[in-house]
């Protein structure tokens, strides 16, 4: 359900990036943090000092947002009370693109090319608590997501550099799945979810799964397959997919979900 004022708009402002744990929202507006309830009201800035904040995430029990700021170091990742308070930075060097999730107390996931000898973007788990910060073992990866009811990742390698609305070239956005290994056995190869031989040659990207123990199987995404991107899910294999929105005007640029609750930004409206 799309959350609009009784004008049928958000009558001002231009929000971005929203992420969502509860009632519980944070988003981005006039390169700066807000904190704000899902069901509407007020929202109080949480960041005033950074230049050029973006990416917030949510942690898992709301109490803490972690994000992207641009400092005279370059960009790294800051965590913060969502009452307010000190910001404390986790990471260092400069080498931060965005948050990717926050899917456990204990790991935040960043995409970094921190560890990349090729200034490739990187999948990197970052302990909040202990600032350890460690890449997962995927050559590249843009956007990515944990499964933590299977142990699962599920990640982006590429994302198309060119301006090309309807992309379908060969950096076309493809979702893929890795599962860490038990004890002692070898590491699985990633698997890739939205092929062109199954998928078509539209890209599909910003995957994302659900806490609620109800869609522990399904993981949601983004896609324009159908001209206009729109929210999409399917089985964690691939198997299944359907759009769950119609947005047939404007793109869906970026949602989130916690447990069945999604919120999502088209043009600057969430």
């Amino acid at each position: 359900k799309l959350v609009e004022d009784d004008y049928g708009e958000n009558k001002m402002g231009y929000y971005r990036f929203p992420s969502v744990t509860g009632n519980k929202l944070a988003f981005v507006s006039e390169s700066n943090i807000w904190i704000g309830d899902v069901r509407g009201g007020k929202a109080a800035r949480l960041s005033s000092t950074y230049s050029r904040e973006g990416v917030p995430v949510l942690s898992p029990d709301g109490s803490h947002v972690a994000f992207v700021a641009v400092t005279y170091d370059g960009a790294d990742v800051f965590i913060g009370s969502t009452s307010g308070g000190a910001i404390e930075q986790i990471t260092t060097g400069g080498r931060a693109q965005q948050i990717a999730a926050w899917p456990e107390d204990d790991e935040i996931l960043i995409v970094s090319s921190a560890f990349s000898k090729l200034s490739s973007a990187q999948l990197v788990k970052v302990n909040p608590s202990t600032d350890v910060s460690e890449p997962l073992p995927f050559a590249q990866a843009v956007s990515g997501a944990k499964d933590t009811y299977h142990g699962c990742y599920v990640f982006v390698p590429l994302r198309q550099t060119s301006e090309t609305k309807r992309y379908e070239g060969g950096e076309q956005s493809r979702i893929w799945s890795w599962c860490a290994p038990s004890p002692g056995d070898s590491p699985p190869e990633a698997k890739n979810l939205t092929p062109e031989s199954t998928w078509g040659v539209r890209g599909a990207w910003s995957p994302k799964t659900s806490t609620s123990g109800k869609l522990q199987d399904m993981i949601f995404f983004l896609s324009d397959k159908e001209d206009v991107a729109n929210l999409w899910v399917m089985k964690r294999d691939g198997s299944v997919s359907k759009s769950l929105t119609s947005e047939c005007v404007y793109d869906i640029r970026e949602f989130d979900i916690d447990g069945e609750v999604v919120v999502y930004r088209r043009l600057g409206d969430l």
